[in-house]
Parts: structure tokens; C-alpha cells; sequence
């Protein structure tokens, strides 16, 4: 049963998606099983499915994030892309931002995704972000904060047609990569680890559990350039 609920879920998305729902049922039939609600855990041996059918993600470049901005039509949606960008902070967590978490020059908050484990993320505010945010007050994102992720996430497809920033492209080797509003969170950790700033830092200012999960959202194409440029002349 386990199996071919497993199956059936992969018609409707990406088998790494069907693969996260199985880890998930897993771990909560093993802790009935601790609980004493139930004898065995049936999906620990149902095998996760090939995840071959993934699609890259890539980043956006920083014209074409200038572009997203300028092409917003309201000041919220331009405040959203500009933190996004700036701090790579994930959208559910950017329209939840007050003057609360403001500490200095500093965004302190406790991330949706890892609220669990009670891991804080702190990142120092660029210039743009603290143009942005200036002397406001309050939720910084009333109208967009009540708005279902769904519903944001389709907003910003429209403004990326607007801006004529392409979802799909096609990276080195032919491989093709999207891009959507987690993308921003992609280009901030590239931006970082183009400007040499060490792993470490870069996994503590996106908030990442692991180095593993972190080098996904590095993207190194320049900096990959400048080491072969080092080499000695042959």
C-alpha cells in the first residue's frame, strides 16, 4: 500500500518531492511505532523512487534582478525582491518581517523551516535593503504577508514576464535550469561565493543545516575562471 501510494504521488510531482513525502510518512511511523500505536514501521523498506527527472535550479544574475525591481508595481514588491536578494532569506519568512526584527543594522529572525531546532539566522542589512526599510514601522508587509505562497509565487512568475527575465534557461552542457523566487535565495549565496566570502559564512548567513545542502546553492562559475587562471603558463 505504502508502495503504490508512493507511486501514485510521483504522477503529480517530481519524484525528489515524492521522495521527501515518503521520508516524512516514515518518520512518523516510526515514532508510533515508539509511541506503541503500531508493531512495525511498513515504509521503511519501500525504496525511494530515481530522482533523474529533477530540474537544476539556477540563479538570477544581478541585471537581471535590477530588472525584477524596476519592473515591480508596488513598493512592497520591490521591498520583497530587494531583501530576498540581499539576504536570501526565504518568501514566507521576507513578508513576516517587522521592525521586531530589526537589531541595529542587523535582520535577526527565526526562520519558519527551522523553527524546530530553534536555529536564529542574524544578516547585516545591505545598503539597499536599509534604504528600503528606512523609518517604517510595523509589519513591513501588510498587504503580501495575508497572501498564500501559492498566490505570491504566481505573482512573481507575472512580474518575471514583465521583466522579461526568463524562467527556464539552458546552463553550460546543455542542461536546463529554472529559476522562481527561491532563485534569489540561489543568487545570494552565489554572489557571496563569487566574492570569495569562506563556506562557513555563507552557510551561517543563509541559515542551511549542512555544508551538503549549502554547496547546492552555490554557484561557482566565476569563481571556477579565476582558478584556472592561476595556473602556470605550459
Amino acid at each position: 500500500d505504502v508502495r503504490r501510494a508512493h507511486e501514485a504521488v510521483r504522477k503529480d510531482v517530481r519524484a525528489s518531492t515524492a521522495n521527501m513525502d515518503l521520508r516524512a510518512f516514515r518518520r512518523a511511523l516510526e515514532a508510533a511505532v515508539v509511541e506503541g500505536l503500531c508493531a512495525v514501521n511498513v515504509a521503511k523498506h519501500v525504496k525511494p523512487l530515481p530522482e533523474d527527472d529533477s530540474t537544476e535550479r539556477a540563479p538570477f544574475t544581478a541585471a537581471e534582478v535590477r530588472a525584477l525591481i524596476n519592473a515591480a508595481d508596488d513598493d512592497e514588491m520591490r521591498g520583497l525582491v530587494t531583501i530576498a536578494a540581499h539576504t536570501g532569506i526565504r518568501m514566507a519568512d521576507v513578508t513576516k518581517l517587522s521592525r521586531a526584527n530589526i537589531h541595529g543594522t542587523d535582520i535577526v529572525l527565526l526562520p519558519d523551516k527551522t523553527k524546530r531546532q530553534g536555529k536564529v539566522v542574524r544578516v547585516p542589512m545591505s545598503p539597499p535593503v536599509m534604504s528600503w526599510i528606512g523609518k517604517r514601522k510595523g509589519d513591513f508587509f501588510p498587504t503580501l504577508r495575508v497572501k498564500s505562497k501559492a498566490t505570491l509565487s504566481m505573482a512573481f512568475g507575472r512580474l518575471m514576464a514583465k521583466a522579461e527575465v526568463p524562467r527556464m534557461i539552458t546552463l553550460p552542457g546543455d542542461i536546463p535550469a529554472s529559476r522562481s523566487f527561491h532563485s534569489l535565495r540561489h543568487s545570494f549565496a552565489s554572489w557571496l561565493a563569487e566574492a570569495d566570502i569562506h563556506a562557513d559564512v555563507r552557510q551561517k548567513l543563509t541559515g542551511h543545516s549542512s555544508a551538503g545542502v549549502h554547496a547546492k546553492y552555490s554557484h561557482h562559475d566565476a569563481t571556477l575562471a579565476r582558478a584556472v587562471k592561476t595556473l602556470p603558463s605550459i
